[in-house]
């Protein structure tokens, strides 16, 4: 027989429960000019009547945001894992493509791997982590819908690489093709797919009196008509003025299109080229803008291409079959990631803004769960007289945090590596620490927890850009400053606007 015991009468001490997330526990001051997090759309696609974009938050989750009716009203999206749990942060969509009941979405993990989402309607997505197909050294550049699934192409070690998908959970790889150094463009109708990318061209230089041959990186087209496995060139000629490499690559109404800037004496514009089949090109019609200087962006689907070209304002340009253009508004200082029109004749357009993710005609700030606010633990003062008091630093760019409460005593902080610290309050009936949920994260959510343990917590402080009121420049309280406190006796220095328009 074998006894095991303390060696005392005391009773053993409860088990230590696991941090929770504590978004709920901090409160939020409705006075704040901002929600702290720097979000961007990376890129947008659409099917019909329904249009997705995709994009993050600087360190937090990932971000869809989708509409069923054409673009009139928006509703963000929700991520889970294949087990039903909530996705780890850090997650960067980057591209998106759908139609048909099946969307499905590539990006970055907050480690670099690469990882995949799908879904059935846009809005409720799935996370899927990929198999060997995709590499950390890949270079994923594009994601188009088939009608057997999904293809994307990029490049890997010098070689262009294409990936295939029929429901954009397993993935099967096609490597090195020959002749292609990489691929960065492509566009699909049925099983015909086009796609942009360079390939090493072999040109005679004069040095001098002498000419010396040189291998240089030159762009082509290729074509497939068997979703993705066999490729073979073909070429765009250069007409009307034209000059240069193609600009974006669309499967429109009734076929692909690509375009070229063009000068013709001191007038600069840009030709539009199309293909009904992607295998034979010409050039259909022009684009031109007050003080043109370029195309900048080209996208579109079955229902129109848009364009924004650069001119005295970087205009948005629209068409219904490549030949006629117009007007359509401007895009500001926008940085445009993608551009799309969606059924009924709305412009999808997507990006960032200021540190703020864009997309045009819709204010997310108004979409509900589009935009979260940060939350920044700073300080968690003792316990005292039977109330538990948390201290966070809420809306602020950069995770700049301020310290709101008084010093109290029992408070215990060592500086860590990276400027990092540990906040931790403790009493005879044990310890309590907040911090974040991501040790590396500058805006990870914040967690809190209570037990006896010796492990401890790290938060985040960091010089911000701008002092707050009540603090100085690296971001500490003033003297004499007060305090701001909201409900549930969490206080905040700051707290949210809708950073998304």
């Amino acid at each position: 027989m074998f006894v095991a015991g303390r060696g005392d009468d005391r009773p053993a001490r409860p088990s230590v429960p696991g941090p929770v997330a504590a978004d709920a526990q901090f409160a939020l001051d409705p006075a704040a000019a901002d929600d702290g997090l720097v979000q961007e759309l990376a890129a947008v696609d659409a099917a019909g009547g329904t249009v997705v974009a995709v994009g993050s938050e600087d360190g937090g989750r990932a971000e869809f945001v989708a509409s069923a009716d054409g673009g009139r009203t928006w509703a963000a999206g929700t991520a889970r894992t294949d087990t039903g749990t909530v996705p780890p942060s850090g997650d960067r969509p980057r591209l998106v493509a759908g139609g048909g009941g099946r969307w499905a979405a590539l990006g970055l993990a907050a480690d670099g791997g690469r990882v995949a989402w799908t879904s059935e309607d846009g809005r409720a997505w799935t996370r899927r982590a990929l198999g060997p197909a995709f590499r950390a050294s890949d270079e994923v550049n594009d994601l188009v819908r088939t009608s057997a699934g999904f293809v994307a192409v990029g490049a890997a070690d010098g070689r262009g690489v294409v990936w295939s998908s029929a429901d954009g959970r397993a993935w099967q790889r096609v490597d090195g093709l020959r002749g292609i150094i990489g691929l960065y463009g492509a566009a699909a109708s049925g099983d015909v797919l086009v796609t942009q990318g360079t390939y090493p061209k072999k040109v005679v230089q004069r040095k001098g009196r002498r000419k010396v041959e040189r291998t240089v990186a030159a762009q082509g087209l290729w074509r497939s008509a068997d979703g993705g496995r066999t490729w073979r060139p073909v070429h765009v000629r250069q007409s009307h003025g034209s000059h240069g490499a193609t600009k974006g690559l669309v499967a429109g109404p009734g076929g692909f299109y690509t375009v070229r800037d063009a000068k013709d004496g001191k007038k600069r514009f840009a030709v539009v080229f199309g293909s009904a089949d992607g295998a034979r090109w010409s050039a259909i019609g022009k684009i031109g803008v007050a003080g043109h200087r370029g195309v900048e962006s080209f996208g579109g689907s079955r229902a129109g291409l848009v364009a924004v070209v650069r001119g005295k304002r970087r205009e948005v340009v629209r068409s219904a079959d490549g030949r006629r253009w117009r007007a359509d508004g401007t895009v500001g200082r926008a940085e445009v990631a993608g551009l799309t029109v969606v059924e009924g004749g709305r412009l999808a357009i997507a990006g960032k803004l200021d540190g703020d993710a864009y997309l045009s005609g819709v204010d997310l700030g108004k979409v509900p769960g589009a935009v979260r606010e940060q939350r920044a633990v700073g300080r968690s003062p003792r316990r005292a007289a039977g109330r538990s008091r948390s201290a966070a630093a809420t809306g602020t760019r950069r995770c700049g945090v301020r310290r709101t409460a008084p010093r109290g005593p029992g408070r215990r902080s060592r500086r860590c590596r990276g400027g990092w610290r540990t906040w931790r309050t403790g009493r005879a009936a044990g310890w309590r620490w907040a911090g974040r949920a991501r040790r590396r994260s500058r805006c990870g959510r914040p967690t809190a927890s209570r037990g006896g343990g010796p492990r401890s917590r790290r938060g985040v402080r960091r010089r911000s850009r701008r002092a707050r009121p009540g603090t100085s420049r690296s971001g500490r309280a003033r003297r004499g400053a007060r305090p701001t406190w909201s409900g549930g006796g969490a206080p905040a220095s700051t707290a949210p606007r809708p950073m998304w328009r």
